[in-house]
């Protein structure tokens, strides 16, 4: 019989976020990969993506709640062996469903070479009024992370999607 790997849940987080969550997040992360023993490398690596991804929760959430509370945002890290896994997910609408898609199809298709020539790119532009700003962050994800970023949308109702992220970083 297959062994299953041990799993285990280093972080977990459904609600409404905001930067005082993720300060709370933030520490509470510090404390349990100090926990887990990890490699400080690793430790500051899911740091970084973790930060990133609350904070793409709050660039593109979408400003109506879907009633009852279903399709919250969340946020999951876990520990299997040889990896960490950061999952979110969170309601947008469907533009920034689609923009997100794209940016990720682009990202993950890039050689290494292509996504540093990228990054050099976006950090030396200016930014245009009313970007969100997550140009850098989804290829800084991908830099940390050294994997693709996997994605996955629900169609929930009126033009809306419940957008699903996972990334995975490399002990």
């Amino acid at each position: 019989m297959r062994e299953i790997p041990e799993t285990i849940k280093i972080l977990d987080y459904t609600g409404p976020v905001d930067y005082r969550v993720i300060d709370r997040l933030a520490v509470e992360l510090r404390e349990k990969a100090a926990g887990e023993n990890l490699n400080m490398l690793i430790s500051k690596r899911i740091y970084a993506v973790v930060v990133e991804c609350l904070e793409n929760i709050i660039r593109y959430a979408d400003a109506e709640p879907v009633p009852n509370n279903r399709h919250l945002p969340y946020l999951t890290v876990l520990r299997v062996p040889g990896r960490i896994t950061v999952r979110t997910g969170n309601l947008v609408t469907e533009q920034k469903a689609s923009d997100i898609r794209k940016r990720l199809d682009l990202l993950n298709s890039l050689s290494y070479r292509a996504l540093n020539d990228l990054f050099e790119q976006e950090i030396s532009r200016e930014t245009n009024p009313g970007e969100t700003g997550a140009r850098l962050g989804f290829i800084m994800m991908k830099m940390k992370s050294g994997n693709k970023i996997s994605y996955d949308i629900d169609i929930v109702e009126n033009g809306r999607i419940y957008f699903k992220l996972e990334i995975s970083i490399n002990e």
